[in-house]
């Protein structure tokens, strides 16, 4: 599998922790990365590859040097069409996951164990389906597994750089899309989660409410922590990162 991490210097505040946590989940010596990011953040690149080094079979990088839009979510639409054409590019025959630096891997071996599942459930796509809610349709979250071949299920992502609505909600909501999709519960979309706690052997956590909570809130209820979770989205202050880590005493 690549394994596709889009970086910016929004994600400054929380680099360091995820990379530290990342690099000690791993090695990940059956699976390729790719870093897609602007010219003018290599040094934040640098410093992740300092801590995944020889962690991977192959690494790659796709550099933006073109004319970029800033904030959400012109930016990650902009990086996740880089990524497809660079993908395509190379001719690459992989299934790829898109992950954001705010996302929490919380097993050790968890790029192989999402290998496997994605293998197992046999469909191109794979991640979490959002509820449809007053303001947007149920869709695939941005943060999932994709076919190498992606264009036999849509071709919005040739243009979604110049769209005002996020690359998921786009994409991810075609029927092609979703009915071949395999909803799986390891991979968590808990958005814009922050305070992360145990108590009682129990996870809890703060979330920033938005005028969409009909659907947000049917999504939350749908999703718990547990052994089968393998990666956690969402989380903007490090707070998930710093129990696993304390977990596994890195």
């Amino acid at each position: 599998m690549f394994l596709v991490i889009p970086v910016s210097k929004t994600d400054n505040k929380i680099i360091d922790d995820f990379c530290e946590l990342t690099a000690c989940l791993g090695p990940y010596k059956n699976h390729k990365v790719l870093y897609v990011y602007k010219k003018r953040d290599k040094s934040l690149v640098d410093k992740i590859k300092y801590y995944f080094k020889d962690l991977f079979f192959e690494e790659y990088d796709c550099i933006i040097d073109k004319n970029c839009p800033s904030g959400w979510p012109g930016g990650p639409n902009f990086f996740w069409r880089q990524a497809i054409l660079f993908l395509k590019k190379i001719d690459n025959k992989l299934p790829w996951y898109w992950m954001e630096i705010d996302v929490t891997p919380v097993k050790k071996k968890w790029l192989d164990y999402l290998e496997k599942e994605y293998v197992f459930f046999g469909k191109p796509f794979m991640g979490f389906i959002a509820s449809h809610s007053n303001n947007y349709f149920r869709h695939l979250s941005g943060c999932a597994v994709y076919p190498a071949d992606i264009d036999i299920y849509m071709n919005e992502w040739k243009w979604i750089h110049n769209c005002n609505e996020a690359f998921d909600l786009i994409c991810g909501s075609r029927d092609k899309v979703l009915t071949n999709t395999a909803f799986t519960k390891s991979m968590l979309n808990l958005f814009r989660s922050k305070n992360f706690k145990i108590d009682n052997n129990k996870l809890f956590y703060d979330h920033q409410y938005f005028p969409f909570e009909f659907g947000l809130d049917e999504d939350l209820k749908m999703q718990e922590f547990g052994e089968n979770t393998l990666v956690v989205h969402g989380c903007k202050d490090a707070s998930l990162i710093k129990i696993i880590k304390e977990y596994y005493n890195i």
